[in-house]
């Protein structure tokens, strides 16, 4: 079965993360690699550096410490 993410219908690891971190809430590096896994398969022998460097440049996402990445709330 095929889940579609993101604004577009896209996998990417990016929109996967979002819609991870929408649902689960703060999480570390490590957690969630393990969850986008589950729906995308990494190629790279380095999955929470991939991850790291997404959530680092992404304006969607924020570091909250301790490891963990948080959403940014929309603001109207």
């Amino acid at each position: 079965m095929v889940v579609k993410f993101g604004v577009l219908g896209t996998q990417s690891f990016h929109a996967i993360a979002i819609k991870v971190l929408k649902k689960e809430g703060p999480l570390t590096t490590d957690e969630l690699t393990k969850k986008i896994s589950k729906y995308r398969k990494f190629r790279g022998e380095t999955p929470n550096r991939t991850i790291s460097a997404i959530l680092n440049s992404s304006i969607h996402v924020k570091y909250v410490g301790n490891g963990r990445y948080d959403i940014i709330p929309k603001t109207l």
